[in-house]
């Protein structure tokens, strides 16, 4: 594949899901610089960092190199559109960055992992 198609692809994925450049690098691990260079189809990146990506955007890894370019311009077309503004929405776009950094490593995260976390969590709620 060549890296512009990577670069296209990054950049709908990371914006439809309302994220930086530096939320994306930090989920990764890496310099927001070394994002942006794949982002910009400077470099491509390492297989490591596509399964990584792969996990932030709950896609498979060919979904993510393979991915209908044209289903990706239809979700960022969608995110052009005005949207009716309630409360769920509200409430997720007023997220601090500190809970975006979270959401990121959240998705980061294998299943099992996933669901060991939320339990953690779950006990550290009081009763209610």
């Amino acid at each position: 594949m060549a890296p512009n198609g990577f670069a296209e692809r990054f950049r709908i994925l990371r914006k439809t899901s309302g994220y930086s450049q530096q939320n994306v690098a930090d989920a990764l691990g890496i310099d927001r610089t070394t994002y942006s260079c794949y982002e910009r189809g400077v470099t491509v990146p390492s297989a490591e960092i596509c399964f990584s990506l792969a996990r932030l955007y709950n896609l498979s890894v060919a979904e993510l190199i393979e991915g209908d370019q044209k289903s990706l311009l239809d979700r960022d077309r969608a995110m052009e559109e005005p949207r009716e503004q309630d409360a769920l929405f509200d409430r997720i776009t007023a997220l601090s960055k500190e809970e975006r950094e979270l959401i990121c490593f959240f998705r980061s995260l294998p299943e099992d992992r996933r669901e060991s976390l939320k339990e953690a969590l779950r006990r550290l709620l009081p009763d209610s």
